[in-house]
Parts: structure tokens; C-alpha cells; sequence
């Protein structure tokens, strides 16, 4: 499963929301995170949706991608059966 760093998601360039320093907090003492751990961060949903974007291109192969993609789709109902942001 893809790692991510916090440069890594700097370099991604999020929304102007998303300054280095807020990212570089969110991660604390992690080195990485994978998205089940981005999917727990004090965040809105649509951020979450981004981060999971960017998990499932990063494969770069299609059938990856679908898999990455029905994996972000479940969750997403998962999610939202718990009522999680």
C-alpha cells in the first residue's frame, strides 16, 4: 500500500488550506501514512476524497487503479454508514 510522506503530499500541491506547515502538523511524528491513516485525520470528507485521489493515480496501471478505485468506494460507504467525516 502506498506510503505517502509529508513532502510528498506538499508536492502534490493541495489547496491553499494545506500549507506545508498545517501538513508537516497533521502528520506529527509519523514519516508516513498510508490512506487508512490519512482517512482518520481531524479533516473534512472532501479533503479525505483528495488524498484517496491521489493514492489511486499514483498506481499508475488501470487495473490497479480499479481495484484502488472500488477500495475508495467501499470505504466511502463504510464511512458514511458510521456517519464519519
Amino acid at each position: 500500500m502506498k506510503q505517502w510522506t509529508a513532502e510528498e503530499i506538499i508536492k502534490e500541491a493541495p489547496c491553499k488550506d494545506y500549507p506545508p506547515e498545517k501538513i508537516k502538523k497533521l502528520f506529527g511524528t509519523n514519516t508516513t501514512m498510508d490512506i487508512f491513516q490519512i482517512f482518520n485525520l481531524p479533516i473534512p470528507y472532501k479533503d479525505k476524497m483528495w488524498a484517496a485521489w491521489q493514492t489511486v493515480t499514483s498506481y499508475k496501471d488501470p487495473y490497479l487503479e480499479f481495484l484502488a478505485v472500488s477500495a475508495v468506494i467501499e470505504t466511502i460507504i463504510q464511512y458514511e454508514k458510521k456517519g464519519l467525516n
